[in-house]
């Protein structure tokens, strides 16, 4: 991956493009240091943080020099809120479409799944 670097400022990540501005094969240029660099082109590293069940990704602290970009991404504790919209979302997704639900012959999980889900909305 890539950073460029234009004005101090970085306005593009990700893969080099296969053009870019009047330069074709720009993506075939990976790994040249000695093209890429005088054009603003950097390698990007982007460290992503270890996440506990109660956190999510929040922030980054980017670090740029001459020759490289590093993205260092941080991350949150969830409120009790957020805890359990991460949860209810989580248990929608296992429930089944009413339509399929409906033709289910024993739909115990089913309203298990609801029971669960109407407990954490209780706690937004």
């Amino acid at each position: 991956m890539y950073a460029l670097v234009e004005n101090g400022k970085i306005t593009y990540r990700g893969a080099l493009p296969t053009s870019w501005r009047n330069i074709t094969g720009l993506a075939n240029q990976a790994g040249n240091t000695a093209f890429l660099q005088p054009l603003g082109w950097l390698p990007l590293t982007i460290i992503s943080p270890t996440l506990a069940d109660n956190e999510v990704e929040a922030g980054e602290a980017v670090v740029a020099t001459d020759e490289a970009v590093t993205i260092t991404v941080g991350k949150v504790a969830l409120s009790a809120a957020a805890a359990a919209q991460k949860e209810i979302n989580r248990l929608e997704q296992l429930v089944t479409p009413r339509r399929m639900r409906e033709a289910l012959k024993d739909p115990t999980w089913v309203n298990e799944q609801d029971t669960l889900i109407a407990a954490q909305r209780s706690k937004l």
